[in-house]
């Protein structure tokens, strides 16, 4: 069963200041993606299924702000091969995002990056304790899947100023070390 995570709601950081930029290029993998400032690390254990334990990597960092950069990943139980199977994983991964959220999907995108398939989305949700504290978010994410190991990233926005052009810069920043194929 894919588990992908929506961390804003999951996690609550400090405010950091932006600095010119913070590449995080995770031990054991083959990628890396540029925060505005160093993110809190954090490893959570999930057992989606009795028996099935999972180890997610969690990147977070909240902006003064309000704006939120998650980078996550975590690996599935065995490498999807069939299109279907990947078709699955990565519809499964946008759907349980929104879901959780409660959000309303506002559009998805199949692209991929060095052939590895992925799925480009945006939503929006809104957050609060209380009804005095409600906020409107919009939400700008992307998950990728390079054999077994699914890649998320979220910019979070307050929707009033949500910066498209930061949300791309962020995603975009997500890359692959060549030597990282395909099978």
């Amino acid at each position: 069963m894919t588990i992908y995570l929506f961390l804003m709601a999951l996690c609550i950081q400090d405010s950091q200041p932006a600095t010119d930029g913070f590449k995080i290029s995770p031990e054991g993998t083959k990628i890396s993606v540029s925060m505005p400032a160093e993110p809190k690390v954090l490893k959570r254990q999930l057992e989606p299924v009795p028996g099935n334990i999972i180890e997610v990597h969690i990147h977070v960092l909240e902006m003064a702000d309000k704006v939120n950069f998650t980078f996550s990943y975590h690996d599935e139980n065995e490498t999807p091969t069939e299109k279907s199977q990947i078709k699955s994983v990565l519809d499964g991964a946008v759907k349980i995002a929104v879901v959780r959220t409660l959000g309303n999907l506002e559009k998805v995108e199949p692209f991929a990056i060095h052939g590895h398939p992925g799925r480009s989305f945006e939503f929006t949700c809104v957050r609060g304790d209380t009804p005095d504290q409600t906020i409107a978010l919009r939400v700008a994410a992307r998950v990728i899947l390079i054999n077994n190991r699914l890649y998320s990233l979220n910019y979070v926005a307050p929707e009033k100023s949500f910066d498209a052009e930061q949300a791309k810069k962020f995603l975009d920043s997500f890359a692959i070390d060549k030597d990282e194929k395909r099978p």
